[in-house]
């Protein structure tokens, strides 16, 4: 573990840890790139870089956001590089991420510290829903598209 911290991450000047530019590299968008209404689908289920995506998509872009809060935080989570530990006595092993990661994301009222990405249109599931095996996120987020797209002169 100590080998691979030395690797991807540096000290900064405020004291702490970040990783170097070659394990987080930075891209650019294409000039071509779609430029139109995002629509972004999030549940409980989402964490780890999927909550990281819909962090940076809520904090730096337009889109609307549906479904249910993420499980991974919007300013930061816990992940990365992760640790086994195997108690003596009994054998079991309990893993656990140790990296600590805060996102460079925009302060928002709305979001408050400790929780996961909040949608825009808290759409949950059913159980009727599920057992008619229906997405309801995606049945919301298609009739909003609609009623959107007549909306417009």
């Amino acid at each position: 573990m100590e080998k691979v911290a030395r690797e991807e991450f540096v000290k900064g000047a405020d004291g702490q840890l970040h990783e170097n530019a070659g394990a987080n590299p930075v891209f650019q968008p294409p000039p071509n790139r779609f430029r139109g209404q995002l629509y972004l689908l999030i549940s409980e289920r989402v964490a780890s870089a999927g909550s990281m995506f819909a962090a940076m998509v809520r904090g730096n872009t337009n889109a609307t956001i549906i479904g249910e809060e993420t499980m991974g935080g919007y300013y930061g989570h816990t992940g990365h590089q992760s640790l086994t530990y195997s108690l003596p006595a009994t054998g079991i092993s309990v893993q656990f991420s140790c990296v600590d990661l805060r996102q460079q994301v925009p302060l928002r009222l709305s979001q408050p510290a400790g929780r996961g990405v909040l949608p825009d249109y808290a759409i949950g599931q059913s159980m009727a829903d599920f057992l008619a095996n229906r997405d309801s996120q995606l049945q919301f987020a298609l009739a909003l598209m609609a009623r959107q797209r007549r909306a417009k002169p």
